[in-house]
């Protein structure tokens, strides 16, 4: 067992919002009165960034989210067993890209869907009671791992239907499994918590052999040697209740009990012991009437900041990348008084989607001078600026971006910003008597490009990356388009 309180004291998060990002309610949908315990946004798959799906009762409803905080139903399913209470779900994928959602609750069977025919791929029989939590691998998304009542994990091959790993023995949890997590780079490692109070760190190493045999069984899937793995490499009592939420936050772990917090903590591992070790807890993020158990926390792709609701119905969203955390804003409304189980948030942070104990949905969506402010962190592409004591304007130099940059901005009003193209660079010039708006559009139009170029140049997920000089950059911008929509006013 992990002992505590290695290093310095925690840094504890101050409750006054920085108001780093405005939000703003946009939308509510009320599904019905039974309880909505799971939210989703689909990061396994781009094309479908803007797709989110909920579990309540014995239903399974997929979403997208429109322009102006409209919000669409797709697809839904009803469970063939009227008693059956979703509690979880995942987006996944087959090898070949089929978009997979991956639901459990109460009578233990996991069910796979194929959101691409509608209908359902596999059904997965194993579990000797409720499914708490599904987790997709996110470097091999046909692999899916579940928490269970039964004090199991298991990990799961949505291509085959094969059980290929059980988490449990006597190293194993004592009580029901809340939650579980991939590690988001070591492929070997997840981290499971539960009401033992424990947070258990497992390894697959030794049995990597079994998963990769997974991917190539044609026998029936009750016929492949399921393994079982009785002992975590490392166990943390960082809590003194239920522990219901868990997240890796790169080599560290986020976890959250019934003690109105989160908590950032580093494992610090034996390899010569496994299982012992020292837990170094370094910050700790608040999280006022969060004293019921499941309630669970969520984050944007980057794990730049997480979300999380409590049982008054407020959100709070905490900044992963600072020290001491800074809370990015506090979101309430005064029909929302219900428990919220959980959060999601869009890609780039920009949306929040709350589901609640009394069947509602609540979007949240970043005000226009937000989105400027994001956009501008966002931008990644070597830029010059300099500023104009003629025109006290700002002139930005954009290397390396298509023409169609300089296409879209044709179709804005004539003489709301001035444009100009040199051969050798991409130039842009805004003017602050120009209308703000079209400022804004303008970076919008550089953010979008900028993303699709990145992804034709590498991959989707690491095309994000911030200099410097880049940041410095943009920080002049936001403060431009900031101070010209002051003049406006």
């Amino acid at each position: 067992m992990a002992k505590s309180g290695l290093g310095c004291e925690p840094a504890v998060g101050s409750l006054t919002a920085s108001r780093k990002r405005e939000y703003k309610v946009s939308n509510r949908v009320h599904e019905g009165k039974r309880p909505l315990y799971a939210i989703a946004f689909n990061f396994i798959d781009a094309r479908y960034y803007d797709v989110f799906a909920t579990v309540g009762g014995n239903r399974v409803t997929v979403y997208r989210c429109l322009e102006g905080g409209l919000i669409a139903v797709l697809q839904a399913y009803v469970d063939e067993d009227k008693d059956e209470s979703f509690y979880t779900l995942s987006w996944a994928c087959d090898t070949d890209g089929t978009p997979f959602l991956v639901a459990g609750g109460s009578n233990g069977i996991i069910r796979v869907i194929n959101a691409g025919t509608e209908k359902i791929h596999k059904s997965f029989v194993g579990h000797g009671d409720s499914v708490n939590e599904i987790r997709t691998q996110a470097l091999k998304p046909s692999l899916v791992v579940s928490a269970s009542k039964d004090e199991s994990v298991r990990l799961w091959n949505l291509h085959t239907g094969i059980c290929i790993l059980v988490f449990a023995g006597a190293g194993g949890h004592r009580n029901e499994v809340l939650s579980v997590d991939f590690h988001p780079s070591d492929i070997y490692r997840i981290a499971s918590c539960g009401m033992d109070n424990t947070v258990k760190i497992w390894s697959m190493k030794e049995f990597w052999t079994y998963v990769e045999k997974s991917f190539t069984w044609t026998d029936l899937p009750s016929k492949f040697p399921t393994k079982y793995v009785q002992f975590p490499v490392f166990i943390a009592s960082v809590h003194s209740n239920y522990v219901d939420c868990t997240r890796w936050l790169g080599d560290f772990v986020l976890s959250k009990s019934v003690d109105n917090e989160i908590v950032l903590w580093e494992p610090k591992t034996k390899e010569q012991n496994p299982g012992e070790g020292a837990v170094d807890i370094l910050q700790k993020y608040p999280v006022p009437e969060c004293d019921i158990w499941f309630i669970k926390f969520s984050c944007d792709f980057h794990y730049n900041a997480a979300t999380i609701g409590n049982r008054e119905g407020k959100i709070f969203i905490w900044e992963l990348q600072s020290s001491p955390p800074v809370l990015m804003a506090r979101l309430s409304h005064a029909q929302c008084k219900s428990p919220i189980r959980q959060t999601a948030m869009s890609f780039d942070g920009s949306t929040i989607l709350s589901c609640c104990e009394d069947g509602s949905i609540w979007r949240w969506d970043t005000s226009w001078s937000s989105i400027v402010k994001f956009a501008c962190s966002l931008a990644s592409t070597r830029t010059e600026w300099t500023n104009s004591r003629m025109t006290n304007g700002l002139h930005i130099t954009l290397y390396h971006l298509p023409r169609l940059l300089w296409i879209c901005p044709n179709h804005l009003p004539q003489h709301r910003a001035m444009f100009h193209q040199d051969k050798s660079r991409h130039c842009l010039h805004l003017h602050p008597r120009s209308n703000p708006l079209s400022h804004v559009v303008v970076i919008i139009i550089i953010i979008i490009i900028i993303i699709s170029q990145r992804e034709r140049e590498r991959d989707y997920l690491d095309f994000i990356n911030i200099d410097q000089e880049e940041q410095d950059v943009l920080v002049r911008i936001r403060q431009f388009l900031e101070t010209s929509v002051h003049g406006e006013g």
